[in-house]
Formats: structure tokens, sequence, C-alpha cells
């Protein structure tokens, strides 16, 4: 019997290539951020993790967080919703749309998914 259920936003492209990775930089002028790709659920080569990648922010993307995963997520209610929301160090899976991350041809994304972060400090 399954404890806990998780579901995905479905995706009417039938497209559900998916980055997770590590904020290092936000241009929100540009609605485009740097993230250091940690896990590649994507058609893009394996040895783009631990790359830095360009992603572009569509406009009218979804940004939401993963509340199934985070153990205390009273303080993220409505504070997560546009580029403006992004910080370095924040933990994001992104929905890749096009695009493969290079500074030439950024990956493009319609949704950006706040992660649970985890401390190292003990």
């Amino acid at each position: 019997m399954a404890k806990s259920v998780k579901m995905n936003i479905a995706d009417t492209t039938g497209n559900d290539e998916e980055l997770d990775g590590f904020v290092t930089s936000v241009n929100t002028q540009m609605a485009s951020f740097t993230l250091v790709a940690a896990e590649n659920l994507s058609a893009l080569s394996n040895t783009v993790i631990g790359s830095p990648m360009q992603i572009q922010i569509q406009p009218g993307a979804q940004f939401t967080v993963d509340f199934e995963e985070s153990e205390n997520n009273s303080g993220f209610t409505g504070t997560f919703f546009d580029v403006n929301s992004l910080m370095p160090g924040q933990t994001v899976q992104v929905h890749r749309v096009s695009g493969d991350g290079s500074t030439a041809t950024p990956l493009v994304t319609d949704r950006v998914q706040l992660q649970e972060s985890r401390s190292r400090l003990p």
C-alpha cells in the first residue's frame, strides 16, 4: 500500500524532460538564471551534470514549490511565484521546452519548481 503519492503536473506536449540543480546566479531583468545541473531526466547528454547551464524562463512560466518532499513548508506559501523569487543556492527543477543550456542556446523552461534543500550544518 502506498504511503505517499506525488502527482506531477501533466505536460500536454508529451515532453517530460526535467533537470534538477542548484541556482548559482539570477538575472531578473532578462528572466533568466544559471543552474548547475545535479540530475538530468532529459534527452540532453549526461555530461551536463555538474556544468553551469543558462536557463531562460518563458513568459507565463509556472512557479511551484514541491511540498511533497519538504518537512517544513509553511514558510513557502505564496513566496515562490516568479523570477524575483529565485535566489542563488536554491535547489530547483526545471522543465525543458527547448535549448541545450549553453550561452548560445539557453535552455528554455515553462516550469520552475522549488525543491527541498538539505542543510549541511550540524
